[in-house]
């Protein structure tokens, strides 16, 4: 059988070889020039190589004939590897399959390797080995380099999310190793965003390489941390029978600590949710990170810098408002909301100086329902962003339909915090009055409570003077209920104050709450703002907001939010199914007690 039949035969697995045919001199030229050939006797000295096998490993011919290639091993194959190979070539079996090889230099080489056994026509025995190996290093690299980008974080070479799968069922599947209990962990930065948005891109990653490696200092060599988002990393801890708190404590004082970037100071804090696994735990890594998430959610709205440990009544409450929040995102997109108007009166004069546009969700079950009651679910969610442009809309075309009637127009709207300090606030502002460019400057009122203004005081102040350059007034809502300091409000641009309802329906009652309407009347007169008073429900109430100058007013005791068809009918005194003359004169009683 010549040498182009055993090659072919080879690669087809054929059980045993007969001879081999040196008087084909093309077959063994060609096996010269392309592949790395080596030949072993029985005993497995080497009695030949060709010049790439000796150009390969760094070895000179001399050194090798007589040798046994031991010295080629690279440690990657164990003994089942090496068993089951020679196994199949004591049968008399073609072997083929890829070896790491370690050369002279110690630099490994992955080869696609065909040993044939040739066989003795006299006997049928094993006369020799022959090897015949091509390089794929560099194939082998490549696809070791993509498994590594499917299963690790390219920036801190961290496990991903789907390395930390394996590594979770490694974990739980060998509780002699790790224990019968372990904790999954996230650690998130506390604003982190604000150091990107500062100093750029480049330090952030530089941080999170830096954060990485802490991360890893405190942690035992059999857990785990894995990075599965911006600034999120996932850890596994072991042993977790064991008290973890020092353990935490320690991660979030390590994290506290300076880093130092490019010559720079960077401080920042993380918060911890925990998901506790113990024996009798069936949860997966997506469920316990769920759930870990959920304890992250809690200790990140106290304030974050700690950490807080998961439970069953957290979970409930999550997906209570996982529901309310799928929820409110079908009302808004099935048109399930509406802008309600309720009149705001100049308190002397009775006269209607404009108009506060509410939101309302008609909810299919449970009825119309207050913002109250579904608003602060959103209020950290995107969602938030489109339901504030909806109501823009709303309060811009209701003050366009007002000012075409000859009525006044003035429309405020409240706008949540998230919204106000979006990127593309001022530019949609622009843009919708532009729309309605028949109305004149001061159309529109933008209330913003004091969470909103002071959560970043700077960007806030920026915001509301680029709009105020196109003509939109600004009040701070809710006034009173938060603790905003007086230099605050010497440092917002704003143009008027709105006293919140619970100090207006105590007024009667309690000496506090008329104390604070008096000081807000005399804060108000100071810094030169206007002031509306919210909740009015009595002439008594009214009286006593006008002694303190407090010039205007709204509230059912004047009128109650309606639509806006209701609405305008409402300020041009004519009747309607739920605003009749009736309410007009009661009005008017209440305004001139």
């Amino acid at each position: 059988m010549d040498v182009k039949q055993t090659i072919l035969i080879g690669n087809f697995g054929s059980p045993c070889i007969s001879s081999l045919d040196i008087a084909e001199e093309k077959y063994r030229v060609a096996l010269e020039t392309f592949s790395i050939l080596c030949e072993t006797d029985t005993k497995g000295n080497i009695i030949y190589a060709n010049r790439l096998f000796c150009e390969m490993y760094g070895y000179e011919l001399e050194e090798l004939i007589g040798s046994r290639p031991h010295f080629l091993d690279s440690g990657v194959h164990d003994r089942e590897f090496l068993s089951q190979m020679r196994g199949k070539l004591a049968r008399k079996e073609v072997w083929h399959g890829e070896i790491c090889n370690q050369s002279k230099s110690g630099e490994l080489h992955w080869l696609a390797t065909t040993i044939i056994p040739i066989i003795s026509p006299k006997n049928s025995q094993i006369e020799k080995l022959v090897s015949i190996q091509f390089d794929v290093t560099d194939r082998f690299n490549l696809i070791q380099k993509i498994d590594s980008l499917a299963r690790y974080d390219p920036l801190t070479e961290l496990p991903n999310r789907t390395e930390l799968a394996h590594q979770f069922e490694d974990h739980r599947n060998n509780p002699a190793r790790y224990g019968t209990h372990f904790a999954v962990a996230i650690v998130n930065l506390d604003d982190f965003k604000s150091v990107n948005d500062a100093y750029g891109q480049h330090m952030g990653d530089e941080l999170l390489i830096q954060v990485a490696e802490r991360i890893k200092l405190e942690l035992r060599p059999e857990d785990v941390v894995a990075r599965i988002g911006g600034d999120e990393f996932a850890l596994i801890l072991c042993h977790a029978e064991m008290p973890l708190e020092r353990v935490f404590k320690r991660l979030l004082s390590s994290l506290k600590k300076p880093f130092v970037i490019d010559g720079m100071l960077v401080k920042l804090s993380a918060s911890i949710g925990i998901r506790l696994c113990g024996d009798a735990d069936v949860v997966g890594i997506d469920q316990a990170l769920r759930h870990a998430s959920i304890a992250l959610y809690r200790a990140k709205s106290e304030s974050g810098d700690c950490y807080r440990i998961f439970d069953c009544d957290e979970a409930a409450k999550a997906r209570k408002l996982f529901q309310l929040h799928n929820e409110i995102h079908n009302g808004f997109t099935g048109n399930e909301f509406e802008a309600y108007f309720q009149p705001i009166v100049h308190l002397a004069t009775s006269k209607v100086v404009g108009f506060e546009s509410l939101l309302r969700w008609r909810h299919p079950v449970r009825g119309l329902l207050l913002p109250r009651e579904f608003l602060p679910t959103i209020e950290n969610d995107t969602l938030i962003i489109r339901v504030g442009e909806w109501m823009l809309r709303q309060a811009l075309k209701f003050s366009q339909t007002l000012f075409e009637a000859n009525l006044p127009h003035l429309v405020s709207v409240n706008i949540a915090a998230l919204h106000l300090q979006h990127p593309a606030f001022v530019g949609l502002v622009k843009s919708l009055l532009q729309h309605h460019s028949i109305l004149p400057p001061g159309s529109l009122t933008i209330e913003i409570t004091e969470s909103a203004a002071l959560t970043n005081i700077r960007t806030a102040t920026n915001v509301i003077m680029r709009c105020k350059k196109l003509g939109v007034k600004f009040a701070l809502d809710d006034f009173g209920t938060g603790f905003s300091p007086l230099t605050y409000l010497r440092q917002l641009p704003i143009d008027g104050l709105k006293i919140d309802r619970l100090f207006t329906k105590n007024i009667l009652i309690n000496d506090e709450d008329l104390c604070i309407v008096r000081i807000v009347a005399q804060l108000s007169e100071i810094f030169g703002l206007r002031i509306v008073a919210e909740g009015i429900e009595n002439s008594e109430q009214a009286k006593v907001l006008r002694d303190l100058n407090c010039e205007y007013g709204q509230g059912f005791g004047i009128a109650p939010p309606m639509p806006a068809a209701e609405a305008l009918a409402w300020a041009q005194g004519k009747t309607s199914p739920d605003t009749n003359q009736t309410q007009r004169k009661v009005v008017h009683r209440i305004l001139s007690y």
